[in-house]
C-alpha cells in the first residue's frame, strides 16, 4: 500500500485530465462570503482509455456537468490540462479547436431542449456534417439515414420534428447526431435520467452495442449509481468539485474507501425488505453546501459521521490502495488508520449503530 501522494499513470489514455481547475466569479450579492470566486472543479485528475467508459458520479452541485463542458470545449479551464491523444486541447484555437470538437461530442440530459424544435431530425443530425465535412447534400442524406438505422430508428424519421418523437426516440436521435462525425469520445451528461426505466435500459444497451461496434470511449455522468455500475469500467466520485475516490468499478462498489462513496452506495434500495433492514448502511447527513461555503480542510467533514479534528485543519492527501483506487480521506492516515481498507469496516451492526465521531491519534 502506498502512503505518499501518487499521481496515477495516465500516459496510455485516450483522454488525460491533469490538475483541472475551473473558477467562476461570484456575483456582487454573493461576496458576503469573502470569496471573489468559487472552484466548481478543483484540481481533478483522471484518464479515459480507448473503448473505455469512465463513470462520473456525485450529487447535484458536485461539478460533474462543469467537467463535461470543459472536455468538449464549451467553457475554458482556469488551470490544468486536458490532453486528447497527447494534445493539450486547452491551448487550441481556431481551426485546430474545430478538429477537437469533431473528435469529442456530447449528448445532453434533456433531448427536447437539445434539439431545435423548428428543424427536422435530418437537419439537426446533418448539422455536424455541414460544419466539419465537405459532404454533398446527397451524401448527407445517406449518412443521416445510416445513422438513424445505427441507433435503431427508422430512416423515415428523418423528416419528423422533435415533438413528434418520444423521449427515448429523441435521445436515440441525439446519439446519432453525436456519432455523425465519428468522434473518439462521447460525453454523456445524465443521458437517461429524463427517461422511464424501461427506456433507460434500451438506451444503455444501445450505448454498449455502439461502443463494441465502433470502439468509442464514453465519459458517462450520472447520479444513479446502479446505472453507472452497469456501464462503467472505472468510476470517479465527485464532491464539491473534487474527486474524493476513483478507480476500478468493482473495487469501489464492493469495497468503498471513502465515507461519501459508501453513503451514496448505501442509499440504493435493496429489493429484499429483510435484507434492507439488516444491512449495515452509512447514512450521509444533510445536503451538499453551496460551492461558496465549502468547509475548510476536508470538504465532506460537515456531513461525515467519522469526522476528526484533523479534517477541519487539513485537506486529505491521496492514498492509493493495492486495487489501484485513489481515495482522499484522513481515515486512511489518522484515527483508525484504514490504510486502504474499506470504510465499511468501521460500521457496526444496526442494533448498535455507527459512531458519530472517531477520535484522532
Amino acid at each position: 500500500m502506498t502512503l505518499a501522494p501518487l499521481t496515477p499513470d495516465l500516459s496510455t489514455s485516450l483522454v488525460d485530465v491533469r490538475g483541472l481547475v475551473k473558477e467562476f466569479r461570484l456575483p456582487r450579492v454573493a461576496l458576503r462570503s469573502g470569496r471573489p470566486s468559487v472552484k466548481a472543479v478543483d484540481g481533478i485528475e483522471f484518464g479515459i482509455g480507448e473503448s473505455e467508459t469512465y463513470g462520473l458520479v456525485g450529487e447535484s452541485g458536485s461539478g460533474k456537468s462543469t467537467v463535461a463542458r470543459l472536455l468538449v470545449g464549451l467553457t475554458t479551464p482556469t488551470a490544468g490540462q486536458i490532453q486528447v491523444r497527447g494534445q493539450d486541447i486547452t491551448r487550441l484555437r481556431g481551426s485546430t479547436l474545430r478538429v477537437h470538437r469533431r473528435n469529442v461530442q456530447m449528448v445532453f440530459q434533456d433531448p427536447y431542449s437539445s434539439f431545435d424544435p423548428t428543424a427536422t431530425l435530418a437537419d439537426s443530425i446533418a448539422e455536424p456534417l455541414r460544419t466539419h465535412t465537405s459532404m454533398s447534400k446527397q451524401a448527407q442524406v445517406a449518412r443521416v439515414s445510416e445513422l438513424l438505422g445505427l441507433v435503431g430508428l427508422d430512416p423515415g424519421y428523418r423528416d419528423r420534428f422533435p415533438n413528434q418523437l418520444s423521449g427515448g426516440q429523441l435521445q436515440r436521435a441525439a446519439i446519432a447526431r453525436a456519432l455523425a462525425v465519428e468522434p473518439r469520445l462521447i460525453v454523456l451528461d445524465e443521458p437517461v435520467s429524463a427517461l422511464d426505466v424501461s427506456t433507460q435500459a434500451q438506451v444503455i444497451n444501445l450505448l454498449e452495442d455502439l461502443q463494441k461496434k465502433l470502439s468509442i470511449s464514453y465519459l458517462f455522468i450520472a447520479h444513479d449509481l446502479s446505472v453507472v455500475e452497469h456501464v462503467s469500467d472505472r468510476i470517479g466520485v465527485m464532491y464539491l468539485g473534487q474527486l474524493v475516490e476513483s478507480g476500478p468499478t468493482e473495487a469501489i462498489y464492493e469495497r468503498p474507501a471513502h465515507p461519501y462513496t459508501s453513503g451514496l452506495l448505501d442509499s440504493i434500495p435493496v429489493p429484499d425488505p429483510h435484507a434492507q433492514r439488516e444491512r449495515r448502511a452509512l447514512k450521509i447527513r444533510g445536503d451538499v453546501p453551496p460551492m461558496a461555503l465549502r468547509p475548510s480542510g476536508c470538504s465532506f467533514r460537515t456531513r461525515c459521521p467519522f469526522a476528526m479534528d484533523v479534517c477541519a485543519d487539513e485537506e486529505p492527501q491521496p492514498f492509493v490502495t493495492t486495487e489501484a483506487v485513489t481515495v482522499r480521506c484522513h481515515l486512511h492516515f489518522h484515527g483508525p488508520r484504514l490504510l486502504g481498507r474499506s470504510v465499511r469496516t468501521l460500521l457496526s451492526p444496526p442494533t448498535v449503530g455507527a459512531p458519530d465521531v472517531v477520535s484522532a491519534e
